[in-house]
């Protein structure tokens, strides 16, 4: 399920990669997933490429975008990060109309990040999900509350 319908350039970058498996295919498909003034993580790509080298992909049909009916009817609370410079779906601006009109969704535009964000900003998607969680959940929000405490006393020292 997606909150967009797939870009149209996306199969055009995977199905070299699926087909040839070379590192040329898997390369130009993994750089362009990240946005373009960020350098792709040489250690994640090395993941990366033997994953579509030896790895089997599952997924066998194009994944459906949410109805209006879906995504109401939606009880957790939800976040979603999306980065400003996303190339794997269509559409930012649906994506973020779509989850925005649910109030069970938290929905994030991330900036100076593509389809990668925790390979691209690890910092902010750190942020918005240590928030999300803190908020959400009475434990972790106690415990996160005591923590920072002990911590900031910790560190007067």
């Amino acid at each position: 399920m997606s909150f967009a319908t797939l870009n149209w350039k996306f199969p055009f970058k995977l199905f070299p990669a699926l087909w040839f498996k070379n590192s040329i295919a898997i390369r130009n498909l993994y750089n362009w997933m990240f946005a373009k003034q960020n350098s792709p993580n040489e250690i994640l790509y090395e993941q990366f490429l033997l994953g579509y080298k030896y790895g089997k992909i599952h997924l066998r049909v194009v994944p459906k975008v949410f109805t209006k009916e879906e995504l109401a009817s939606l009880k957790a609370e939800t976040l979603l990060l999306i980065g400003e410079q996303e190339v794997v779906y269509s559409s930012i601006k649906k994506a973020i109309d779509h989850a925005t009109a649910i109030p069970q969704i938290t929905a994030k535009l991330i900036p100076n990040c593509s389809h990668c964000l925790p390979a691209e900003q690890q910092e902010m998607v750190n942020i918005w999900s240590m928030n999300f969680y803190h908020k959400n959940d009475p434990i972790l929000s106690g415990f996160s509350s005591l923590l920072h405490r002990a911590l900031r006393s910790f560190y007067r020292f």
